[in-house]
């Protein structure tokens, strides 16, 4: 089978899609207090579960996606995590008028990134990734 355009442009979007939630995961465990009483200032219970949890489908994840391995479980963990985080942390709607700029980019910032997501979801991690086939 011969290696097309189409190979390393799956590859080089499924690189592109890693990055910005192996940087998640990590900053959060660099700074998890604070991740914590940021989670905790928007209301959510038990953030420290939550965190936990989050920094885990975040790298676990990530690193699927980046991989290509078991890409469909690693591409469901991230979409577990930012649907979520993007309706409770981006909010929009709901934020003084001075923040609502900001916060409707990083709402639809966080929309195009699922739906990539979605797009790997629907064809899978291409030839170039550990389980070599689209999975």
């Amino acid at each position: 089978m011969s290696t097309s355009i189409e190979d390393y442009i799956s590859l080089t979007g499924r690189i592109f899609l890693s990055v910005i939630f192996i940087q998640s995961g990590i900053g959060k465990i660099g700074n998890f207090e604070g991740t914590v009483g940021y989670m905790s200032a928007h209301g959510m219970p038990m953030a420290p579960i939550f965190l936990f949890g989050a920094i885990t489908f975040l790298l676990l994840g990530s690193l699927s996606l980046l991989s290509g391995y078991k890409i469909k479980y690693g591409v469901l963990m991230l979409l577990i995590f930012i649907v979520p985080a993007t309706l409770i942390f981006h909010a929009f709607w709901a934020v003084p008028e001075e923040m609502v700029k900001v916060q409707t980019i990083m709402f639809t910032k966080n929309i195009a990134i699922i739906g990539g997501l979605l797009t790997v979801l629907a064809h899978g991690a291409g030839k170039f990734s550990l389980d070599k086939k689209s999975d």
